[in-house]
């Protein structure tokens, strides 16, 4: 009589995330991505930060911010210390060291997230949100419905 052979399956380990910039090559604007390889950093720029095509960005790997990836979130003032640029979603104007120098701000005052919106001060970011809330006014639309009442859409 044969004896039943239990095997006991290990879960898969899943694979550690690494930091990798991934450059838009049309534009030149890049962004910081969390993933297993560089296959997979270039899909997720293409698709999540720049909507354009796997064949228009680029990816190199950014050991210095494997350590943020845990909490999916790296300090602005940490990638413009390590020689970053950024560009304002406000201005349009790049943000280095230089620039933060020039305005007399320091790396504390950037706001934002890397994966966006990027702002080089407060008073940038509180402009851009009045700007978006102003827009979002002037595109809502009042119908009246087949019941009669209003309802903005």
């Amino acid at each position: 009589m044969a004896q039943a052979v239990s095997e006991t399956i290990a879960p898969a380990k899943a694979k550690a995330l690494k930091a990798y910039i991934v450059e838009d090559l049309l534009t030149g604007r890049y962004r910081l991505v969390f993933a297993t390889n560089n296959t997979q950093a270039r899909r997720k720029g293409a698709n999540e930060c720049f909507e354009c095509l796997l064949s228009e960005v680029s990816a190199c790997r950014s050991p210095w911010a494997d350590a943020y990836a845990a909490v999916d979130s790296v300090p602005l003032r940490v990638l413009v210390a390590q020689g970053g640029t950024l560009y304002d979603d406000h201005t349009g104007d790049s943000i280095d060291e230089c620039t933060i120098a020039e305005m007399g701000l320091t790396l504390d005052d950037l706001v934002g997230d890397h994966k966006g919106p990027v702002f080089l001060c407060k008073a940038h970011a509180e402009a851009y949100e009045a700007e978006c809330a102003e827009r979002d006014r002037s595109t809502t639309t009042v119908d009246k419905t087949e019941n009669g009442r209003d309802e903005a859409r």
